[in-house]
Order: C-alpha cells, then sequence, then structure tokens
C-alpha cells in the first residue's frame, strides 16, 4: 500500500497533523518534499511497515469511523 498526503491537507486538517507527526515518530511515514508518505505491506489483515511493525488494518479506519455520525 502506497498513500500520499499533501502538506496543504495537512495544513487544513489540525488532527491529521497530529497524527502524521506521530507516525514520523513511530518511522511509519516519511516526509517527502511537500507532503507525507506511508509505504506498507497488506498481509493477512495487518500493514507490515518496513520497520517492522504491524498494525490491524481496521486500526487505520476505525478513527474515521467514530468521527462520523451513524446513518440511520
Amino acid at each position: 500500500m502506497n498513500a500520499y498526503m499533501s502538506q496543504g491537507m495537512i495544513n487544513a486538517h489540525p488532527m491529521l497533523a497530529q497524527g502524521i507527526d506521530e507516525l514520523i515518530v513511530m518511522d511509519m511515514v516519511q516526509d517527502k518534499d511537500e507532503g507525507y508518505e506511508l509505504t506498507a505491506d497488506i498481509e493477512a489483515g495487518q500493514l507490515v511497515f518496513a520497520n517492522g511493525q504491524r498494525i490491524p488494518l481496521i486500526a487505520m479506519f476505525l478513527p474515521l469511523l467514530m468521527g462520523q455520525p451513524m446513518a440511520q
């Protein structure tokens, strides 16, 4: 998996900025020229990063789901 977020998008969403800072410290996101890049493999429902760290795939989406009102 390869994902990129521009610096403009991060600046527009302060919650993203905090999350990106944490991911950089954990060596899960790389600071690129004008944004940030996340690179990981997907194995058995987990994201596997170059540093060997594994995170369940659902953990990446749970914060997004928790912030959205449930459809009725």
